[in-house]
């Protein structure tokens, strides 16, 4: 658990005493892990489930008047947390959502934010998403990155900066500007440089979703593009993901959605218990580097994959439900990552809100699958290569062309794949699906061999590069 938590430290008596009463025959790392799983998972079944529930339940029975003061007294209970959650902050962004009182921060929160009225809400949502991104992203980042993208709003009030040629040149004007800059930042500052290019990575991708909309109908109300762009569920970090504006829009800016606060807890609940499960498998992105052959190369690749697998699942729920809790349903990510069976439910599955923007913005305009569907599918895998070799001058200050080759590899694999099931499944002579079966097992398992190279071919960036060459003669069977 996360020290810095609330609930960690309120409990840490408790974990000790009863960890002092287990058999000193039990092994200390058992008793350390099933101490984990009564402390974290059962009490976040303990206490935010009832949370939750109670909460909701009392917000739908209570009369207007009576409303307004919950919502007063949730709002200040939630400055009070937000207040401890900024002085005592996790090591990572995504670490805040595994917290309790992130957790309940976010139901109080959510509940005093619903009483306002929906520009004021949105406004609310915008000003702690900045607040809370300038604490883990640092100000440097926040300001280059959304001043950047509040130059290209105002561009688009220009006569003619919604024209789609305009707006390219102008909008690719601004990005490259705050590209550039935090390119500049690597050599003095390379911490500033890396929590630039990663708010960059995901917020740009939102801005030029609201662009496009923009281009094609009204522009968006401050408001609307404020709590779109900086929704800090999602925005940041490793299981971060992009939004498509139209659908974020039509899901929760133009009408009140609906506090599913019960649902959230059960989100809670279960992500926390996936994260614990993941750090029970003992492998490691350093043992799967370090691998002795061949053999142990491919083992500790599927076993790496699945516990990255249930980890990110497991913090995507985290970050799900939060955003329910402030009444805010994102685009799901990360969904059942070990039952998949070929490679288009791969990335209709592994963050699949990045998926779902390539397809919205690059793959559809191209024709989707009525005219030149493989070359479609190439171009929509060539964007995300380039977006993901953007990041990599960020990872080492020895930066050179080879730094990109496993991305490019990975892409290049991936869209092969999708590439080839679109064609299997024209292919009139194909096998008829099936149930549970060895047939949808074999698919199974060459889906999980697929998706193991998202998570290794990826790791060796930055220092990691040199061992390259050595994985790929590892991986065909030769030695490093």
């Amino acid at each position: 658990m996360n020290e810095g938590d609330l609930l960690a430290r309120l409990s840490a008596p408790a974990r000790e005493g009863l960890t002092s009463l287990l058999p000193a025959s039990v092994e200390p790392r058992f008793a350390e892990a099933a101490m984990e799983g009564v402390f974290e998972v059962g009490l976040f079944a303990a206490l935010v489930l009832p949370l939750a529930s109670g909460v909701a339940a009392l917000h739908r029975r209570a009369g207007a008047g009576a409303r307004l003061g919950i919502g007063l007294g949730s709002l200040v209970i939630a400055a009070a947390l937000l207040g401890w959650l900024l002085s005592v902050p996790s090591d990572a962004i995504w670490l805040l959502f595994r917290r309790f009182d992130h957790a309940a921060f976010c139901l109080f929160a959510g509940l005093g934010f619903a009483q306002l009225g929906p520009s004021w809400r949105k406004l609310a949502l915008a000003t702690l998403s900045l607040l809370i991104l300038t604490g883990y992203a640092g100000t440097p980042a926040v300001v280059a990155v959304f001043g950047a993208c509040a130059g290209g709003y105002a561009l688009l009030h220009l006569p003619g900066g919604r024209r789609p040629r305009n707006a390219l040149l102008l909008q690719g004007a601004v990005m490259s500007a705050a590209y550039a800059y935090a390119l500049t930042l690597r050599a003095g500052s390379p911490t500033d440089a890396l929590e630039t290019h990663g708010l960059i990575f995901l917020v740009f991708l939102r801005h030029i979703s609201f662009v496009v909309t923009a281009c094609k109908q009204e522009i968006g109300s401050p408001p609307d593009y404020l709590c779109f762009l900086s929704f800090y569920p999602g925005a940041n970090g490793p299981v971060g993901g992009p939004e498509v504006y139209q659908e974020f829009s039509r899901r929760n800016l133009r009408a009140r959605t609906h506090f599913d606060l019960p649902r959230a807890g059960r989100m809670m609940v279960r992500g926390t218990a996936q994260l614990w499960l993941a750090e029970r498998i003992p492998i490691s992105v350093e043992a799967q580097l370090a691998s002795a052959g061949s053999l142990a190369l491919w083992g500790n690749s599927l076993l790496l994959y699945v516990r990255v697998a249930l980890m990110v699942m497991g913090y995507w729920a985290l970050i799900e439900a939060c955003a329910l809790a402030y009444g805010i349903r994102l685009r799901t990510n990360f969904l059942r990552l070990l039952s998949l069976r070929n490679p288009s439910e791969l990335w209709r599955s592994w963050r699949g809100s990045l998926t779902n923007w390539l397809i919205v913005h690059v793959y559809a305009p191209l024709g989707a699958n009525r005219r030149h569907q493989s070359l479609n599918i190439l171009a929509a895998f060539a964007v995300s290569a380039v977006w993901h070799a953007l990041g990599t001058p960020f990872l080492t200050s020895d930066w050179s062309l080879r730094n990109a080759a496993p991305v490019t590899l990975w892409a290049a694999l991936n869209a092969a794949a999708v590439v080839g099931h679109v064609h299997y499944q024209r292919w009139r002579g194909r096998p008829p699906a099936t149930g549970w079966g060895p047939r949808r097992l074999v698919a199974t398992a060459l889906t999980l061999v697929l998706a193991s190279f998202t998570v290794t071919l990826l790791n060796y960036q930055g220092p990691a590069i040199d061992q390259f060459p050595g994985y790929l003669r590892m991986l065909a069977g030769g030695s490093r």
